[in-house]
């Protein structure tokens, strides 16, 4: 997870510097790169400074919004190559359209990296969850096919989605 965050984090630095190259360099307007970068740049920053924390839902959400506003942003570039003016501008419709993927791709890496952390600490407290179940008598019996027919209770314990 911190790799990819670092890798990310290195990608967005260096392309907004790009983008603020590029504003200076424009007769008017400015490119969405400094937007669009500084916020992916954010979430990444964010994800490396929770070193050992739990990441939630609501961080998962946030990351792959970062992710997809770059994607979007490269979109809009294309839009912009293929529609303005009467000429398309080849390489930079291929530019935008590869980067583009290539964010789109990296918001589906960091949604299944943060999702199997999440899946990886949910799975630990459960475990834990279960084991104070059964050292403070909290568990409930288990009940095996020939249990149930008999109406006896089992020997052993298990928590309820075991049953």
């Amino acid at each position: 997870m911190r790799r990819f965050a670092k890798t990310v984090l290195a990608s967005s630095g260096f392309f907004w510097s790009w983008a603020v190259y590029n504003t200076f360099m424009m007769k008017s307007g400015f490119d969405l790169g400094i937007a669009s970068f500084a916020v992916s740049a954010a979430s990444s920053a964010y994800l490396i400074s929770r070193r050992g924390e739990e990441l939630t839902r609501l961080v998962r959400f946030f990351v792959l919004l970062s992710h997809l506003v770059v994607a979007a942003n490269y979109a809009l570039g294309s839009l912009f190559a293929f529609t303005v003016g009467k000429v398309i501008y080849i390489r930079f419709a291929v530019y935008c359209v590869t980067f583009t993927l290539l964010w789109l791709f990296t918001a589906f890496a960091g949604w299944k990296l943060i999702s199997t952390n999440i899946a990886e600490i949910e799975e630990g407290d459960y475990e834990e969850d279960e084991t104070e179940d059964m050292r403070y008598g909290f568990a409930t019996p288990a009940y095996d096919d020939e249990d149930r027919e008999s109406g006896r209770k089992g020997d052993s314990y298990s928590s309820y989605p075991y049953l």
